[in-house]
């Protein structure tokens, strides 16, 4: 048998929250404001439950870093400006 264990293609480095901040941030921020608050009765409850989390974050709910407007309507005046 041939194992793989130190074969670079086969293996996963693995990463601690200071390596990427902005992750941990939204896991943060994701767990407070929908895993804590929200039941799930199965995965694909949940599932459905972060689906619809998901499209009200992103056409609904106005983001600061993006001046407080909608990720769409943010999306929609970048590419009204790609024509013009």
């Amino acid at each position: 048998m041939i194992s793989n264990r130190h074969d670079p293609a086969h293996s996963v480095e693995v990463l601690d929250e200071q390596d990427n901040p902005f992750i941990e941030f939204f896991n943060g921020s994701f767990r407070d404001e929908y895993l804590n608050v929200h039941w799930s009765l199965s995965l694909d409850d949940a599932c459905d439950k972060i689906e619809r989390c998901r499209i009200d974050d992103n056409r609904y709910r106005p983001h600061s870093s993006l001046g407080d407007i909608t990720p769409e309507e943010f999306r929609d005046q970048h590419l009204e400006d790609e024509v013009f």
